[in-house]
């Protein structure tokens, strides 16, 4: 019985945690190249503020509609694991990561390793 147990528990602990260690990691080159293409996400900062609703096409061009402000057109690619953005208000390019929340809507836009903003569906 007590081995049952034990087994059971082990058994578990397997299963679940690469499920538990890929939640911590940032998306893979080819996983961001599927995040983005084609799809829009509102931008919300750290503080729960949504800034933006950001189109990605599937051809690396972006429509960031900024509150209160003209749509910017921009440029988007994927290098490594990182996603890269330039936009018509700011044309130097800056690469990023992205890494998974617990929620399957919301993913962590994060710039250096920091924490910087997120992506909701």
């Amino acid at each position: 019985m007590k081995y049952t147990i034990i087994i059971s528990a082990l058994v578990s602990l397997i299963i679940v945690s690469p499920t538990l260690a890929k939640s911590n990691q940032v998306l893979t080159g080819v996983e961001l190249k599927k995040f983005f293409s084609g799809k829009t996400y509102k931008y919300v900062n750290k503080k729960g503020k949504t800034t933006a609703v950001i189109t990605y096409n599937r051809d690396g061009t972006i429509a960031s509609n900024r509150k209160g402000k003209k749509t910017a057109p921009g440029k988007w690619s994927v290098k490594g694991n990182k996603y890269c953005t330039s936009y018509s208000y700011r044309p130097k390019t800056k690469c990023f990561q992205v890494r998974p929340t617990k929620s399957s809507r919301k993913w962590e836009d994060l710039a250096n390793g920091k924490l910087d903003g997120y992506f909701v569906k």
